[in-house]
């Protein structure tokens, strides 16, 4: 199965990239604005939160063969560009909205076999509606 990520380049160019294999949503992630404050002697300590955080999820995804495709979904990543996902593996009509956050590399994966080589790209990914990824 296959995931299709899409933006809109600054040009107003439309990009999509069409994974071979589902991005592997890998472990969740929650970030939230924290701050802790302790007295001088130590007898009181505070936290203070603002909001509720964001869920988000680390997602490795990989692709054959060129890597030019990761490479220019990272660059709309790092621009801050909205990236639509449409998980194909999913039975209903689904896409969310998703924002880029701490790339990895473009890595090769080891040569497995007979066949094309891999690319692999990690990245945390975050919906812009607030709701969690698969």
């Amino acid at each position: 199965m296959a995931s299709i990520f899409v933006w809109t380049e600054s040009s107003g160019e439309e990009r999509a990239l069409v994974t071979e294999l589902d991005a592997e949503f890998l472990r969740p992630a929650h970030n939230r604005t924290r701050y802790q404050t302790e007295s001088l002697d130590g007898s009181v300590f505070s936290v203070i939160t603002i909001g509720n955080g964001q869920h988000m999820r680390r997602v490795a995804l990989r692709h054959e063969p060129a890597s030019q495709q990761l490479e220019d979904l990272r660059r709309a990543g790092e621009d801050r560009l909205t990236i639509s996902v449409v998980p194909e593996s999913t039975e209903q009509a689904v896409s969310y909205d998703v924002a880029l956050l701490d790339f990895a590399d473009v890595q090769r994966e080891p040569q497995t076999g007979i066949g094309l080589q891999r690319f692999m790209m990690e990245f945390t990914a975050r919906r812009l509606d607030g709701g969690r990824l698969p």
